[in-house]
């Protein structure tokens, strides 16, 4: 019945011809198995959820919701109007911290590199990297302190 060749293969023969017959079927048009009447049935509806009777009551705790407590959202308030701020003098603001804290990183990453021992083999000699990171700090610090000089001369003097 098996074989590697498809012109070998044999067609499925009924249950009640294995011990009866051996003769093979070759086409399924013979009127050797009978037609069934498949009944397809709908799909039972899903079950709905019952309305809901009683109002839902949700249990916070006191602590949870700021009540009888005197919270200062000010510090909150201020960070939040800084973010909204548009004007040019927040722009500048956020610049000048930004870079200083790009400048804050540098150092540490040079402090790092300083302290760590150089290898042979390799492709980036320290020295050369040392020199391109405080390249990168002067020109960090210079911008900050145009930043700030900027800054300071948007701001009037107080006499």
């Amino acid at each position: 019945m098996f074989s590697l060749f498809p012109s070998d293969w044999e067609a499925p023969r009924p249950k009640h011809w294995f011990g009866s017959s051996k003769k093979p079927i070759h086409n399924l048009a013979d009127h050797h198995f009978p037609p069934k009447t498949v009944l397809i049935s709908k799909p039972a509806p899903a079950p709905v959820p019952e309305p809901i009777k009683a109002p839902v009551k949700i249990q916070i705790p006191e602590s949870e919701m700021c009540i009888g407590e005197n919270n200062d959202f000010s510090e909150v308030d201020r960070m939040l109007g800084e973010m909204n701020d548009n004007s040019q003098d927040a722009k500048t603001r956020q610049m000048v911290q930004m870079i200083s804290t790009i400048n804050e990183n540098l150092e540490k990453n040079i402090k790092i590199i300083q302290n760590v021992p150089s290898f042979e083999r390799d492709t980036v000699s320290k020295e050369e990297l040392l020199r391109l990171l405080q390249m990168f700090s002067n020109f960090s610090k210079t911008l900050e302190d145009y930043f700030k000089s900027i800054n300071q001369e948007k701001q009037p003097s107080s006499f």
